[in-house]
Order: structure tokens, then C-alpha cells, then sequence
């Protein structure tokens, strides 16, 4: 590979992390400034679930179509609020078998998929982080990351849309869960395992040449560096966002229930010395703290993205500058 094709692959590796650091920005950014209630409305506008109105005004004049033969249609309408009332009636009743259990394992459910997620990126960070000790080869570390690849893109195949079902719904209204919040929750996860597959794919361009450059094998350390780091406060981040925050203020009986159920089951997210904070407040300061420190990690990697792409543009100049020299000296 000569100097010309090393630093256009260079160039190229730059150019894809900065895609990423911005796209990754600003979802921190949507997830931290955006309420997740106007942001689960948009999602809702954005699938065409937002045309109930038309639908609604569509039905109106059939019935009123319908109200216009006579009898008949009073009759109709008559059995329609009948069979209304005795679905509503099953509803009701759907609904009264379910209780705060029910809210947390479905929540379990869903977190253990984020967690799974992670579960995944630790093994891929365990994998350089051999490689960079020098216990591991090149094509041994390659061969996890594709295996950790192939796994999270398995993952994201078999992701579908997540609705509430109107039983659960009702009952979440009881405990204070927004069930639009806990959609947008479940959402959620398609973003992470994107995050990962693109955070992956660009360690994999930096180690492709890490065992031939120095220059590579130091943007490696300094990947593994920021995404280590990363993913350490992710383990609070989604502890005290998707964990602790939901049922921070339940009464003892339940919230015992979410610590007996829930965190002993977590492999990955859950920080080393978490707490139970039984404030919101609390658990959503504690979510803002870590995520600062995710958000700080991207700052630095835009700094050094910054730096190194400066670096690029002075060797072009000065490779450009000894073609020069080589031309007018007839070295060429």
C-alpha cells in the first residue's frame, strides 16, 4: 500500500467517523432536549398513525349515509353501540387482570434487549483490547468483531414496531408510565444496534492496516479509548434512565419487585456501585450525568478527528511539495 493509498484510506476513515460523531451527536442530543411524549407524537405523524381524523370523518358520513335510509339504519345503529359497550365491557375486564407485574415484565423484556446489545459491544471491546496487549492477532480480533457484527445485525433483523396494548395501557396510566414514552422506549433500540454496527465498522478500518502502520495501531488505542469509555457510562445511562427513572416513585411493594426481577438479570447495563434512587429527580440527574460524560467522549473524538485531519492535509501539502522537487530534478 503506498503513501498515496494510505493517506486517501486515511482520509476516507475521517471522513466516516465525523458522519458518525454527528449522527451520534444528535441522537444524544433528541434523546437528552426532546420529551420523549413529542418525540413518540412525531414518530406517530411520521408512520401515518396521525389519519385517525380522516378515518374518523370518513366513518361520520357513512353513518350518517347509513342514519338517512330509516329504520333499518336506526337498528344498525342500535346493535353497533351494543357490541361498543360489550367491547369496552372485555376491555375493562382485560384490563383488571393485569396489574404492576405486568408493567415490569414487559419492561424487562425490552431492557434485556438493550442489554443483550451490550452484552455484544464488550465483547468486541474485550477483543481489541487483547489486541492491543498483544495477546490476540490481527485476524483473530477481526474474526470477533464479525462475529459480534453478524450477532447485533441478527438483532436488528428480527426487531419489529412496538405498540402498547390498550389493556397494558390502561394500567400504566395507573402507575404513572406513559405508554407513548414507554413506545418510544422500545424504539429505542433499533438506534443502538446501529450505533454499535457503525461503531464497529469504523474500528474495523483502523485495524485493516494497524499491524503495517503506527499510525493506525494509535487510532485504534484511541478508539478503544473513547468507546470504552462510552460504553462504561452507558451502563448508568440506561440504569437510571430506562431502569431507575420509570419507577423511581412506586411504593415499596412493586419497586422491590423491579430490583428482584429486573437488575439481577442485567449483564451489562447496570453501573458497578448503582443505587436506588426513589426520586425521578434523582434518578434523571444521575442519567444527565453520565450522559454528559457520553456526550464529552464526542466532543474529544470530534477534537481529534479535528487534529488528525489537519495532520492529513499537511502531509498531502508536503507530499505534493516533493513531487515538486522530484519533477524539476527529472527524478520522476
Amino acid at each position: 500500500m503506498d503513501l498515496h493509498k494510505k493517506t486517501q484510506a486515511t482520509t476516507n476513515n475521517l471522513n466516516n467517523e465525523s458522519a458518525h460523531t454527528l449522527s451520534h451527536a444528535a441522537l444524544l442530543l433528541k434523546r437528552k432536549v426532546l420529551p420523549a411524549t413529542l418525540i413518540a407524537a412525531l414518530i406517530i405523524s411520521i408512520t401515518g398513525c396521525g389519519n385517525s381524523s380522516a378515518n374518523s370523518s370518513e366513518g361520520a358520513a357513512a353513518s350518517s349515509e347509513a342514519g338517512s335510509i330509516g329504520t333499518s339504519g336506526s337498528g344498525s345503529s342500535e346493535n353497533a353501540s351494543d357490541n361498543s359497550t360489550s367491547s369496552a365491557d372485555n376491555s375493562n375486564s382485560d384490563a383488571a387482570n393485569l396489574d404492576y407485574t405486568d408493567i415490569v415484565d414487559e419492561h424487562l423484556a425490552i431492557y434485556l434487549d438493550f442489554d443483550s446489545y451490550g452484552v455484544q459491544f464488550d465483547l468486541a471491546l474485550e477483543a481489541i483490547s487483547d489486541y492491543l496487549d498483544g495477546t490476540a492477532s490481527l485476524d483473530d480480533t477481526l474474526s470477533e468483531i464479525e462475529s459480534v457484527q453478524n450477532t447485533l445485525s441478527d438483532y436488528y433483523s428480527s426487531l419489529e414496531d412496538y405498540t402498547v396494548s390498550d389493556e397494558l395501557s390502561d394500567v400504566m396510566l395507573e402507575y404513572d408510565v406513559p405508554p407513548e414514552e414507554f413506545e418510544y422506549f422500545a424504539e429505542l433500540r433499533a438506534y443502538q444496534v446501529e450505533e454499535y454496527i457503525s461503531d464497529l465498522d469504523i474500528a474495523c478500518s483502523y485495524l485493516e492496516h494497524a499491524d503495517e502502520y503506527e499510525f493506525e495501531h494509535e487510532e485504534v488505542a484511541f478508539w478503544y479509548q473513547i468507546h470504552s469509555t462510552i460504553q462504561d457510562a452507558y451502563r448508568g445511562y440506561y440504569y437510571y434512565g430506562s431502569v431507575n427513572y420509570w419507577f423511581a416513585e412506586w411504593e415499596e411493594e412493586p419497586a422491590n419487585y423491579v430490583q428482584e426481577t429486573v437488575i439481577p438479570q442485567i449483564q451489562c447495563y447496570l453501573p458497578d456501585n448503582w443505587v436506588w434512587e426513589t426520586s425521578q429527580t434523582a434518578a434523571e440527574n444521575k442519567t444527565m450525568s453520565y450522559l454528559d460524560l457520553v456526550e464529552e467522549c464526542v466532543e474529544l473524538s470530534a477534537k481529534h478527528l479535528g487534529n488528525t485531519n489537519e495532520t492529513i492535509r499537511e502531509l498531502q501539502a508536503a507530499m505534493e511539495e516533493l513531487e515538486e522537487l522530484v519533477a524539476e530534478a527529472g527524478l520522476d
